[in-house]
Order: C-alpha cells, then structure tokens, then sequence
C-alpha cells in the first residue's frame, strides 16, 4: 500500500480502496447467498442468535421473548443484515426485537432511526435493489433465507 500512496493521488487511492472495499463485500453477499442454499439445519435459540449478533454493533439491542427455529448459518445473516441496515442507512442507535410464538413465530424489529422512505418499500426486497453504493444483495438473501425456513418477510 505505500507503493501505491507514492505513485497515486489521493483521489485514485480513495477510489482503489472503495473499490477493494465493494470486491470484500460481494464476496461476503455470496457466501451468504450460498449459506441460504445450505440444507444442514440445526436448532438455534432466536434470542441467542440475535444476541450474538448485536455485540458487532455499537447500538442498544433488546430482545423480548425467545423460541427455537430450525435454521442454517444463514440465520445470523438474516439478523447482521437487519440490525446493519438500520444502524448504517437508518442511523438507529436503539433496535428492539420482539418475538412471539403462537401457531405461528413473529419476529417484530422496531429502531429509531430515520425509516424507510415509503417510495422504496416496495422494492427493498428485490435483487439488485439499492440506495446507496452497496451491492443490492443484502435484504434480498434475508428475504430467500427467511422463506427457506418457511418464513416471510414484510414491512408494515
């Protein structure tokens, strides 16, 4: 890398690392993407899941409630997703998690942050959908790994 700063501007260096930086990212998508086809599943505790996650973040994660689901690896994928978006494209400082289980498993996350603008709503799920620079992959793996556990997702 100091080769590089001596040979390239600022502006180029910026550039090459944001590149770089969007390379690391994809191959982390597809990973998940490919955690999603995975057919190994075993019993994970929601709440130790969701746990576990929040410690990579620096917001207030509370969890209400727990149950067991039948998952793969993916379903920390599902949880790094959606904290993440709400801290770095909301700007949450604060995500509650609620679950409740009666014939069927709810999960309800709730932030502080700015939201999401009603005119993508109905596109945040798609492949390739994006507001910013990142690769439009995020939300749609969780949406493909949630219904591969029988699940759905939707905003209200």
């Amino acid at each position: 890398m100091i080769f590089l700063e001596e040979k390239c501007n600022a502006d180029e260096l910026k550039k090459l690392r944001e590149s770089i930086e969007a390379g690391v990212n994809l191959v982390h998508k597809i990973r998940e993407l490919e955690l999603s086809t995975d057919q190994t599943k075993k019993i994970y505790s929601l709440k130790e899941v969701i746990d576990e996650v929040s410690r990579g973040y620096d917001v207030k994660v509370t969890v209400d409630g727990d149950t067991k689901i039948l998952a793969n690896e993916g379903i920390f994928n599902v949880f790094e997703n959606l904290i993440g978006n709400a801290v770095k494209h909301g700007g949450a400082t604060e995500v509650k998690i609620t679950i409740t289980e009666n014939r069927k498993i709810t999960v309800r996350l709730e932030d502080n942050g700015k939201g999401i603008p009603a005119e993508v709503i109905e596109k945040i799920f798609e492949r390739g959908f994006t507001t910013g620079k990142g690769s439009g992959l995020g939300l749609y793996i969780v949406k493909k790994l949630i219904e591969s556990y029988g699940g759905e997702i939707r905003l209200r």
